[in-house]
């Protein structure tokens, strides 16, 4: 008897329910439903295209937001700073990234993740042009505040990669998927500071953000395209919200703010998730149903 049957076996025997095994014997950790909407019963294929999404989505947040980094040196002669007080912009979109996720990530849980996600690379889009244009002496302040901003919006991406790692994948697949996931976070924290190195050295450094413009537009429009929410009640064995199946309407209820796409939790649901008798609950993080 190999393992599979012999656990249904003993499970049988005790009266608990029947777990789920792979074609290849392996125990699915969460127990998937029959519903082929559920997000664990997805293609391999359609995962792996949201898993590529998400990654090329953080990857950009962070070089957009940590892009211009060694560029401060000649903001200084720009704004009739030191560069001590020029440093402050890097200060500032580094607080960003600490501190965006506290701030949007909750409204993931009303407006669902993948839509956060999106707009959050438009934000960033928006910071990277506003950075940009801040080249007169009196931009100073108006500059901190865009690299600040910047951080906030370009660290959300990241932020609600788990999450949607853990509704999609099985608990024996979600180490390849957080591999793939951080790494992908680790390399745009490298390449934006080091691309604006080289830049600032031989262009203007405006330049520094350019050319993060075309590059927050194409993952934006990748997200549009290609993301899906995946929030499910497995205690229901049901999405939370019936999605529209024609892709524009799926698209318009699925990105833009109005429309539910996720059941909206109350202030205790935001309290359970995070902690259990005042403790945080983060190894069960792996473990999620």
């Amino acid at each position: 008897m190999n393992l599979s049957a012999s656990v249904k076996s003993q499970t049988a025997r005790g009266g608990l329910s029947i777990p789920a095994f792979s074609k290849s014997g392996i125990l699915l950790i969460p127990k998937p439903t029959s519903d082929p909407e559920d997000p664990l019963n997805w293609s391999s294929a359609r995962k792996i295209r949201l898993l590529a999404v998400l990654c090329l989505a953080a990857f950009t947040g962070n070089v957009s937001a940590l892009s211009g980094q060694l560029a401060y040196p000649h903001q200084a002669a720009v704004y009739g700073k030191t560069i001590l007080e020029s440093s402050y912009s890097v200060s500032a979109a580094i607080a960003g990234l600490a501190a965006g996720a506290l701030i949007f990530v909750p409204l993931g849980q009303i407006f669902g993740r993948s839509s956060i996600a999106f707009w959050s690379l438009v934000c960033s889009l928006a910071c990277a042009i506003w950075s940009s244009q801040m080249t007169d002496k009196n931009d100073y302040v108006r500059f901190i505040i865009s690299r600040l901003l910047s951080g906030m919006f370009g660290s959300v991406p990241s932020a609600v990669g788990g999450g949607i790692i853990l509704d999609v994948f099985f608990l024996h697949d979600r180490g390849k998927a957080f591999i793939c996931y951080e790494v992908s976070i680790l390399l745009g924290a490298a390449v934006g500071p080091t691309f604006s190195g080289f830049i600032s050295n031989s262009q203007q450094w405006t330049i520094c953000f350019w050319w993060t413009v075309p590059l927050l537009a194409i993952s934006a429009i990748a997200v549009l395209l290609l993301a899906e929410e995946t929030g499910y009640d497995r205690q229901k064995g049901t999405m939370p919200v019936k999605l529209p199946q024609r892709y524009i309407a799926n698209r318009v209820a699925t990105f833009f703010p109005g429309v539910a796409v996720v059941s909206k939790p109350s202030a205790a649901d935001f309290v359970s998730i995070a902690y259990v008798d005042g403790s945080p609950k983060m190894p069960d993080l792996l473990m999620k149903p």
